[in-house]
C-alpha cells in the first residue's frame, strides 16, 4: 500500500513537471546553486495567511494574519516556499526570525537535495510564527503532515525558541522537520501519528538521524546521548523517541541509508509496541544487527555521519561476581541492550558456559580493551578477572514483553590460585638439603 501511494504521487508530480517544462517562461528558470542565499527574489505583496491552506491555518496560537513570501522555488514538480509575518516588514528589528529567513531557504534546498535522493519529496511550505509554540515535543519547530496524495503542501512551522540555536543548529532542525515531510510523502505518516505513541521511536528517531545526514558536521542529535546512556540498560528501542536516532546511525553505517529507508517502509504508523517489534524483528538479519549495534555502542565506536565517534558514556555498573559454582540466569527483554560487568574471584579458577535457555538471544564477552567474543570457557589464574558482557534479544512473535532467558553455568575450583603448587627451577639438577643452617648463613 505504501509503495502504491508513492508511485501514484510520483506519477502526479512527474506529470506536473512535464506541464511546467512545457511553458516557455518557466522552462528557462535554472535551479539555484546549493549555496545561493535565497531561492527566488522576495515577493512584496502581502496576503491572508490562512489562504495557504484549504482549511485555514492548521496551527493555533501562531499570531499569523497577513503574510509575505520570502522565497519560492519549483524543484522536481513541487513547490517549496518560505513564508513570514507581514508585520516584520514594518518592525525596526525586522522580526524575531529575520536573520533566519535565508538559512531556512538554504536548509530547505539542502534537505530536498539529500532526501530526494532517498525517496519522494513533495511540496513544502516553511512558515515563521509570530508567537511561541504551545507545549509540544520541540518548542523550536514542528511539521503539519499531510496525506500522501494530498494537494496541500507539508507545512513546517518555526517558532521563536529557535533563537536559542546557532544558524547551523537551526538548519539541522529544519532538516529534521523536512524529513517528517519525507515520511508523510513516502510512508503515509500523518500528524495523527501522535495519537499512536508506539510510532515515536522510528518517526522521531529516523528524522533526528537523517537531519544529521543533511548536516553531518552540526551534530544536534548529540543532545540525546545522555538520555540514551541512562535509559538503554532497561528501556527497549521501541519505547524511545529522538534518542533512537543512534540505532539508525548504526544502520546507516552498516547497511546504508537506502536500506535503512527500506526498513522504515516496513514499519507500522499506528499499532502497539508489539506490532512495531514484530515488524522490526521480521527485517532480515535484525538479531545480529541489533547485537552488533549493542557492541559498538558499549565500545563507543558508533561513528557519526561527520566521521567522529559519538560521545557515549555507557552505564556498565550492574555487576555480577562469580565466587562459587552454580547457575545464574539473565532475562533479556526484546530490543534492550542488557549489559553487566562480570567479575571472577581472583582466588579461584572457573569453567563457564553461557547458553540461551528460553527464547532466541545473542551474547558476547570482552575483557578490558579487548574484542568481543564468546564467553571464556575457562578462567585460569593468569586470565583477566573483569569482563563486560552484553546480551540482546529481538523477542519472539506473540508479544512485546516476552523476555529471553540466558543461563550461565559456572564451575569454581577452590583455592586454586591462593595456594599454587610450588614451582620447580628447571635449572636445578638433583636435590640438596641444608644440615647446618647457621653455617649456611655464615
Amino acid at each position: 500500500m505504501k509503495t502504491r501511494r508513492r508511485v501514484m504521487l510520483s506519477v502526479l508530480l512527474a506529470l506536473e513537471l512535464v506541464l511546467v517544462l512545457a511553458g516557455p517562461a518557466l522552462a528557462k528558470v535554472p535551479t539555484p546553486p546549493s549555496d545561493a542565499p535565497a531561492l527566488r527574489a522576495p515577493i512584496g505583496t502581502s496576503f491572508a495567511c490562512d489562504t495557504l491552506w484549504n482549511g485555514g491555518i492548521p496551527r493555533s496560537g501562531t499570531g499569523l494574519t497577513s503574510c509575505l513570501e520570502h522565497a519560492n522555488e519549483r524543484i522536481g514538480g513541487a513547490d517549496y516556499r518560505v513564508i513570514y509575518p507581514a508585520e516584520w516588514a514594518t518592525e525596526a528589528t525586522g522580526g524575531w526570525g529575520a536573520a533566519f529567513l535565508d538559512p531556512a531557504a538554504q536548509a530547505m534546498r539542502r534537505a530536498v537535495e539529500v532526501f530526494g535522493g532517498l525517496g519522494l519529496m513533495g511540496p513544502v511550505t516553511i512558515v515563521f510564527s509570530r508567537l511561541e509554540r504551545t507545549p509540544g515535543d520541540d518548542p523550536r519547530a514542528d511539521a503539519d503532515l499531510v496525506e500522501a496524495l494530498s494537494d496541500e503542501p507539508c507545512s513546517v512551522f518555526i517558532y521563536p525558541a529557535s533563537l536559542g540555536d546557532t544558524t547551523a543548529g537551526f538548519q539541522q532542525v529544519i532538516a529534521h522537520e523536512l524529513f517528517h515531510c519525507f515520511q508523510a510523502f513516502n510512508f503515509d505518516v500523518r500528524g495523527s501519528y501522535l495519537a499512536h505513541p508506539a510510532s515515536a521511536w522510528w518517526v522521531e528517531g529516523s528524522a533526528t538521524y537523517f537531519s544529521n545526514v543533511a548536516y553531518p558536521a552540526v551534530n544536534l542529535e548529540w543532545e540525546h546521548t545522555s538520555e540514551f546512556d541512562s535509559t538503554s540498560p532497561t528501556v527497549a528501542l521501541t519505547q524511545m523517541s529522538y534518542e533512537a536516532s543512534f540505532f539508525f546511525q548504526h544502520l546507516g553505517n552498516t547497511i546504508g541509508n537506502k536500506a535503512a529507508i527500506g526498513l522504515l517502509d516496513t514499519l507500522p504508523v499506528g499499532g502497539d509496541e508489539a506490532s512495531h517489534q514484530a515488524a522490526l524483528r521480521a527485517y532480515p538479519g535484525m538479531d545480529t544487527l541489533f547485537q552488533d549495534f549493542a557492541q559498538h555502542y558499549l565500545d563507543t565506536t558508533i561513528m557519526d555521519t561527520g566521521g567522529a565517534p559519538i560521545p557515549f558514556a555507557p552505564d556498565t555498573s550492574e555487576t555480577t561476581i562469580f565466587d562459587r559454582s552454580g547457575t545464574f540466569d539473565s532475562k533479556i527483554p526484546p530490543f534492550v541492550i542488557r549489559r553487566r560487568t562480570v567479575v571472577f574471584d581472583p582466588a579461584l579458577t572457573f569453567t563457564l558456559e553461557v547458553a540461551p535457555k528460553d527464547g532466541p538471544s545473542h551474547h558476547a564477552f570482552a575483557a578490558s580493551a579487548g574484542t568481543w567474543g564468546a564467553a571464556p570457557p575457562t578462567i585460569d589464574c593468569d586470565d583477566p578477572r573483569t569482563w563486560t558482557a552484553v546480551f540482546t534479544s529481538v523477542g519472539v512473535d506473540g508479544g512485546a514483553s516476552t523476555p529471553a532467558l540466558v543461563t550461565a553455568t559456572v564451575g569454581a575450583t577452590e583455592d586454586a590460585c591462593e595456594n599454587p603448587a610450588p614451582a620447580t627451577d628447571a635449572c636445578l639438577q638433583g636435590t640438596w638439603a641444608v644440615t647446618d643452617y647457621e653455617a649456611f648463613l655464615r
